[in-house]
């Protein structure tokens, strides 16, 4: 998606965590309003994902756990990234937009490939979270960045149930988040 108007369901960050993106009508309000930095950034220095929900503020460094040489890797259709790919010996590792490794060292096109198949649809699938008591609570992922991951507690589409959010840090571990097994 290359515009963001209050309302939508965009994350908005820092450029430098993003590849670059033609400046489209962003306007400060939207920006002000999704980085809830309460400051004004130019539409230039921002760019917007279409997987959230309320946006996560953005960072001004890499996360401990994301690395500055993961290169980012967006579907050749429609820009939409996808993941990363890690730079390992002699190929790179497909990383996930939960920072899940999805292949062990292998070639560019192979890694590419990976995450094009991937795609974006197991975001929207039902997941678990583990609480801190060990107890499982199903959830659905409300919002990915290389800062944090939101998830909200599976309502089942009630428009009257309370909103529950959970934030967990990223890359998010298996044994903490995980698909729902059917």
């Amino acid at each position: 998606m290359s515009s963001a108007v209050c309302g939508e369901a965009r994350v908005v960050l820092p450029i430098h965590l993003l590849r670059s993106r033609p400046c489209s009508g962003f306007h400060h309000q939207c920006v002000d309003h999704w980085t809830g930095l309460g400051n004004r950034r130019h539409p230039s220095q921002v760019a917007a994902v279409s997987v959230g929900a309320s946006g996560l503020e953005g960072s001004d460094s890499y996360p401990g756990a994301m690395e500055p040489d993961w290169i980012e890797h967006r579907r050749s259709h429609d820009g939409e990234r996808v993941g990363w790919m890690k730079p390992v010996s002699d190929g790179f590792v497909a990383i996930d937009l939960l920072g899940r490794r999805r292949t062990d060292v292998v070639d560019w096109l192979l890694a590419e490939e990976t995450l094009d198949e991937i795609g974006l649809g197991y975001l929207a699938d039902p997941h678990e979270l583990r609480l801190d008591d060990g107890s499982w609570l199903r959830v659905r992922i409300a919002e990915v960045s290389p800062v944090a991951i939101r998830v909200k507690k599976d309502d089942w589409g009630d428009m009257n149930a309370t909103q529950n959010y959970y934030t967990v840090s990223f890359p998010v571990p298996e044994d903490r988040l995980r698909p729902l097994s059917r």
